[in-house]
């Protein structure tokens, strides 16, 4: 009774990695731009750096080539807060000095 058992995970085993190799054929064949992907050496888009705000938001810094774009992410959409040449720098923030009354 084990070994049939035994035979009967291996055949479930191999039918579902067949289905496995079979769509993945299938997506090969009749959508090949969904698999292909660009060495790393040859990208242009990569994410600078990225600050969680909160919960439901994040800033992302993003350099596209010779560009960067601070991007807002958010669940209501996304907003491009600034877009700039990568030789531009910016001047450091200066914090704010601000008195408290006690």
């Amino acid at each position: 009774m084990e070994l049939i058992d035994t035979g009967r995970y291996a055949a479930g085993l191999l039918f579902t990695v067949g289905l496995m190799l079979a769509v993945w054929m299938a997506v090969r064949r009749f959508a090949p731009g969904m698999i292909t992907t660009k060495p790393s050496s040859e990208r242009q888009l990569h994410i600078i750096e990225s600050l969680h705000l909160d919960a439901r938001r994040k800033l992302v810094l993003i350099e596209d080539g010779e560009r960067e774009h601070l991007v807002l992410l958010g669940t209501s959409g996304e907003s491009l807060i600034e877009s700039r040449k990568k030789s531009q720098k910016r001047a450091p923030a200066k914090p704010l000095n601000r008195k408290v009354n006690s």
